[in-house]
């Protein structure tokens, strides 16, 4: 009897999973909606001359105002550390905390660096033409680059994520239109039981709409809650950033 309640049981079990699964969604080129990715605020505002202009300053004109107002610097040694490129950590940012010291100097001090960063939602635009903003630009100049430059699978683009809806789906739909192709986005929660992402054999697969399981050549990841616990270290499938930027200490906190 007891048998006979656990099968039907596992039965009714295995058909909830089946409904409960989640798939990707698909983003193609031309669907991007610039209200969908900024706060209203962010949206309507005016970018300030000077931080415009900054954005405007070629490399060696940063070095040159730097090392002004900071004679001890050594034009060399910046030049060395904003020309470095890193393997692994692409993309990164980080958190930035005003300060005043007891002889009333004030100045910027780094906390910590972020493997995910957040705050394109934030930023108005530089251009008012200049539709998709910093998400276009991380495309173009970051994120389009490696996955062109980096030996890569057979199979198609996605952008995974675990927080952060509005700023995701906007690099989802500035991918799909930067790389002229459909992009598969979807969430993947550490805790999640019928994930929509897979990987075998160091490949990426995501199970699309029509309950197919795609493989991926290259993703896009904005993965913040311990990634390393689904995500292997070394994969087939390009990912931006690689999990070992996080190990690193991009998102391990430990």
């Amino acid at each position: 009897m007891v048998k006979i309640v656990f099968t039907k049981f596992e039965r009714v079990f295995a058909n909830q999973t089946k409904i409960m699964q989640k798939t990707a969604t698909i983003i193609r080129p031309g669907t991007f909606e610039p209200e969908h990715h900024w706060y209203p605020k962010a949206l309507n505002a005016t970018i300030h001359p000077m931080v415009s202009y900054f954005l405007s300053l070629e490399q060696e004109r940063i070095i040159k105002r730097y090392c002004h107002l900071h004679p001890l610097v050594k034009p060399d040694t910046l030049r060395k550390l904003l020309t470095y490129q890193p393997k692994h950590f692409i993309w990164a940012g980080a958190d930035l905390m005003h300060v005043t010291d007891e002889g009333g100097n004030r100045q910027m001090v780094i906390i910590e660096n972020n493997s995910c960063p957040s705050g394109q939602k934030s930023m108005p635009l530089q251009q008012d033409y200049q539709e998709q903003g910093g998400y276009r630009l991380l495309m173009e100049r970051t994120i389009q680059p490696v996955f062109n430059r980096r030996r890569a699978i057979s199979g198609e683009l996605a952008v995974i994520y675990d927080k952060n809806e509005m700023e995701t789906s906007g690099y989802a739909h500035a991918m799909a239109d930067s790389f002229k192709e459909r992009v598969h986005y979807v969430s993947y929660y550490q805790d999640e039981t019928s994930p929509a992402v897979e990987f075998k054999d160091g490949v990426m697969y995501i199970l699309d709409e029509t309950k197919n399981w795609i493989p991926i050549r290259a993703a896009f990841r904005y993965i913040t809650q311990r990634p390393w616990n689904r995500i292997p270290i070394h994969t087939k499938t390009v990912i931006l950033n690689p999990i070992a930027a996080c190990l690193a200490g991009g998102r391990n906190k430990w």
